[in-house]
């Protein structure tokens, strides 16, 4: 039950392991979270074609069982026949400790930080699943909990925890994911182009395709589809996700830091690569070069119309 990294990674072991799996969630699509619909479908398909059956936007109603469950019934009316049952539908933080000491939670219950990793107590820090998380470019209080982003705040923490030192501090929560499902990798940071829009933020998309070795007949290629989501006004990053091969988990790393410093379409168009026939796609299809150049290209479509070629 869930659809999230947890469920779909789960459901992918124990059907390699010759059992059947049903899987179900309550959002129209796995990995809606962090990803936009073409990707999160691109997952979905990997996983029927492994055999394993998804429900998708249904609610488990009831456990049915005496003393052990032996079937699920959902809000549709239909009872799915289960021998175990293994709930990934999220955490909530453990910070009863930190309540019993007086120190201010958030309405999740997660420990209230600032961008210090300091709690309401200033002699006192939070890290990890227990400490608030908020988004990056809003500021919101989001429920990401990833060992990645508790090792960067061990490190805020630790900078600061004698003295505060300016040169760490937390500015907000990217939110990068990383999974492989089948033998495809699919990687995401920053904001889908959903949550954008659902934010308010006016957004425009670059997005590419090509083969993650050059050329890309090589033995081992795999095809990468990158989608890029900009500010329409700044033509700052705010996001992006990746399918593809291995190189896909450390091309997020890379996205993660160009929103981070806020990197333009212009500056992530030209930005330079190493690339080798072996390891990367083409100098001239570098993937996230490329996706830079779609927007930049549609923002600047206008402009081809004053030309006289």
């Amino acid at each position: 039950v869930g659809g999230g990294f947890i469920g779909v990674e789960i459901a992918e072991q124990i059907k390699l392991s010759g059992k059947e799996v049903v899987l179900v969630e309550v959002a129209e699509k796995c990995l809606w979270t962090a990803f936009d619909e073409e990707f999160s479908s691109e997952v979905e398909t990997l996983m029927t074609d492994m055999g394993i059956v998804l429900r998708t936007g249904r609610k488990v109603m009831e456990f049915v069982g005496d003393g052990k469950v032996e079937a699920l019934l959902l809000d549709n009316g239909e009872k799915i026949p289960a021998d175990l049952v293994i709930l990934g539908m999220g955490a909530r933080p453990n910070t009863d400790l930190a309540e019993s000491m007086g120190i201010e939670l958030n309405k999740r219950k997660a420990i209230v930080v600032d961008e210090y990793m300091r709690t309401s107590d200033k002699n006192t820090f939070a890290v990890g699943d227990c400490a608030e998380k908020k988004c990056f470019f809003t500021r919101n209080s989001v429920p990401i909990l990833l060992a990645s982003t508790a090792a960067a705040e061990a490190k805020i923490a630790g900078s600061n925890a004698f003295h505060l030192r300016l040169i760490k501090s937390n500015k907000g929560t990217i939110s990068a994911f990383a999974t492989k499902i089948e033998g495809r990798s699919f990687g995401a940071a920053g904001l889908t182009e959903r949550q954008a829009k659902a934010e308010g933020f006016e957004i425009m998309t670059g997005s590419f395709s090509t083969m993650d070795k050059h050329p890309g007949s090589l033995p081992g290629s795999q095809k990468i589809n990158i989608k890029l989501v900009f500010s329409k006004c700044s033509g700052v990053i705010m996001g992006g996700q990746i399918s593809g091969g291995d190189s896909v988990g450390e091309m997020v790393n890379v996205l993660s830091l160009a929103i981070q410093k806020a990197a333009t379409s212009t500056e992530l168009n030209a930005f330079q690569v190493a690339t080798h026939p072996l390891l990367t796609a083409s100098p001239v299809a570098y993937p996230i070069n490329a996706a830079a150049m779609d927007m930049c290209s549609k923002k600047c479509a206008h402009l081809n119309e004053d030309l006289e070629i």
